[in-house]
């Protein structure tokens, strides 16, 4: 009977192992797996889920023992230690990880407690065989378990799913399930404004590194870099000044915000990158791309950071946008999700005085999925719609209620509370439910008045929602919205409202498809005089029209900056259309048709002749789901429908 497993270390180039009918438990089985580098089969079964498991928990707690070794023991190893002084102190960092609460929902204690052990012994022999060059691991690479090698983690590319149609086709009963994953990139090249895209595919390199960590699967990057400057017109000349970063005690004045925000004189393509392929296939050109959300600042309440969140089919990518690279990643475990949707919010926790930042994503399996990004945690997942969610969104100060519009013709409110660190222990509850009668395709809320819009694909609607609300069902709207008909669609069932935009407390912006008009609308003029005891219709006189493309095309959201200082909107061939917004206090209503500030044409793609893995790249008809701006205005952040993310940089 086999009771102990620690001796399978001897036997390095085992393939096949069985171990049914000795008394060990799973963490033991995983054990053995990590002991094996080349296991292939364990009691008759491929083994390579295993293997993900290790990896995962691996990347899991790398980082966490990387903080103990830094803050405690980094300093205390050099040259002349002994080999009782090594021992010595792996027994004292071993002990202070069993005093630090190090998380791995993942795996069982057992199979944890020999992780943390495994890497804390490979470190320590890392840094001491490299103290005569003072050189120490850094927190971006990964020390094999039991081995003194480092290997960068590599992102997994990764992919969406939904037809260039008007409406979207949904499974019948998806499963259930949520996981999170991080994976990293390699480092991206700067787009050079001058040249034509270069497509290259890194499957070799991301090929070795999956096997040195043993994962079944090829993993391919493609990165689409240098990039022929676009095409714009009725381009304003004034030059944009930028601060290379918002000021973090947030002493910044209102006039130098504005100034620094204003709409560039131009966006340059900066990095193209291609991270949402399923499968890992890099001639994935269906996926779609559907939403992104730049990260709030959680040491300056109110501001964004450069991070940049995106989703599509089963996965979330983090981006950096300063440096284009995809720093983590999360994937859900059913392989026929597909996000829609996805927004953040900070909470205070109250044990540490700091905010976290928490991310929301759904989409085609109903469920909402709660996320904890910075310690790559997915803490909880609920069913949320009898159908796709298509919109998500935090209320600006109760920032743990959550609304959530799907394809079921509902909007919930949902208060999903604040996760119990360490455990992750949440409660979410449901409170208010509204029926807009129509699929739910945007929302957007006026802190000022209190008042929530809702695109729908049956038109615009308005509820003013209570400050203290309680469980109940609204079954009308406060307001139905009539907008300005074209020739045509003349009955507001024909309204795709499909773009929605608050651009300040009383002014937001709204596109139905097939309309070639976004228009700039009052919420006072709209609100004056409505008591919401019962449902109105309410004329909808434009501010402002904005000239926009003729295209058809449903679901091409539009965005705006942070403080409504210009808007954008892409189209069906590419393009994304600028626009400056005025933000007077008493803006007159103008029947003249405004033209864009300018637009920014699909840039030229080529392959690169050296590279030997080229493949199909089928780009025609490229649809601008969606867009998102950074807070400084620097990078303009693009979802399309050919599992692209195309990240634009300003140019002066």
């Amino acid at each position: 009977m086999i009771q102990d497993i620690s001796f399978l270390h001897q036997f390095p180039q085992l393939k096949e192992l069985f171990l049914t009918g000795n008394p060990l438990s799973n963490a033991d089985r995983y054990i053995a797996v990590a002991q094996l580098p080349t296991l292939v089969y364990l009691d008759g079964k491929d083994c390579s889920k295993l293997w993900e498991l290790d990896v995962k928990v691996e990347e899991r707690l790398w980082p966490q023992v990387i903080r103990v070794w830094e803050e405690y023991f980094a300093n205390q190893i050099n040259s002349e230690c002994s080999e009782e002084d090594v021992q010595d102190l792996l027994k004292q960092m071993v002990r202070q990880l069993r005093r630090t609460p190090i998380h791995c929902y993942e795996a069982p204690e057992k199979f944890k407690r020999y992780k943390v052990e495994s890497i804390a012994t490979a470190l320590i022999l890392t840094a001491r065989e490299k103290s005569k060059k003072k050189v120490t691991p850094s927190k971006g690479q990964r020390v094999q378990a039991g081995s003194s090698s480092h290997s960068e983690t590599t992102l997994l590319s990764v992919k969406t799913s939904r037809s260039p149609v008007k409406k979207r086709i949904f499974p019948s009963s998806p499963e259930k399930e949520s996981i999170s994953n991080v994976e990293q990139t390699p480092k991206a090249v700067t787009a050079s404004p001058q040249k034509k895209i270069k497509v290259h595919s890194h499957e070799k390199e991301s090929y070795k590194l999956a096997k040195h960590k043993t994962t079944p699967e090829k993993q391919s990057v493609l990165l689409l870099e240098k990039v022929k400057s676009s095409q714009k017109y009725n381009l304003y000349e004034q030059e944009p000044q930028y601060s290379p970063q918002k000021q973090r005690d947030g002493t910044s004045e209102t006039a130098e915000k504005k100034k620094r925000c204003r709409l560039p004189s131009n966006f340059a393509p900066h990095i193209f990158l291609r991270c949402h392929s399923r499968n890992n296939d890099p001639e994935d050109s269906e996926t779609q791309v559907w939403r992104s959300a730049f990260e709030p600042d959680v040491f300056n309440k109110g501001s964004l950071t450069n991070t940049v969140a995106t989703c599509g089919g089963n996965l979330v990518c983090l981006i950096d946008c300063e440096s284009g690279r995809v720093i983590k990643r999360y994937k859900h475990i059913n392989p026929l999700e597909d996000f829609y949707t996805l927004c953040w919010t900070s909470v205070d926790t109250g044990k540490t005085g700091n905010n976290i930042n928490l991310l929301a994503v759904g989409g085609r399996a109903k469920d909402i999925c709660l996320l904890h990004p910075s310690q790559l945690i997915c803490y909880h997942s609920y069913k949320a719609h009898t159908q796709s969610i298509n919109s998500l969104l935090f209320h600006p100060t109760q920032t743990t209620w959550l609304l959530s519009g799907g394809e079921d013709r509902k909007v919930h409110l949902w208060d999903v509370g604040i996760p119990s660190l360490p455990d992750y222990k949440t409660n979410c509850q449901k409170l208010m439910t509204l029926e807009t009668g129509y699929p739910v395709l945007q929302m957007v809320f006026s802190l000022k008045h209190q008042h929530l819009l809702v695109g729908c694909e049956g038109g615009l609607f308005g509820w003013d929602l209570p400050k203290a609300p309680v469980w109940k069902v609204v079954r009308d709207p406060a307001v139905v919205y009539q907008l300005p008909k074209t020739k045509d669609i003349q009955n507001n069932e024909d309204y795709v409202v499909d773009g929605l935009a608050l651009l300040s407390a009383d002014r937001f912006a709204v596109k139905y498809s097939g309309s070639g008009r976004i228009y700039i609308c009052s919420l006072i003029d709209a609100l004056t005089n409505n008591n919401f005891k019962r449902k109105q219709n309410v004329q909808l006189v434009p501010l402002k029209t904005m000239e926009w493309s003729k295209c058809d095309t449903d679901y091409l959201a539009l965005t705006a900056h942070i403080d409504g200082l210009f808007m954008a909107c892409g189209d069906d061939i590419g393009q994304i259309w600028m626009y400056k917004t005025n933000q007077s206090k008493s803006p007159s209503k103008s029947s003249r048709l405004q033209t864009p500030a300018y637009i920014l044409s699909w840039p030229d793609l080529s392959f690169d002749s050296s590279d030997q893995h080229q493949f199909s790249l089928q780009l025609d008809k490229v649809l601008v789901n969606s867009m998102t701006v950074s807070e400084d205005g620097q990078f303009l952040m693009a979802c399309t429908s050919k599992n692209l993310v195309c990240l634009w940089k300003a140019v002066k």
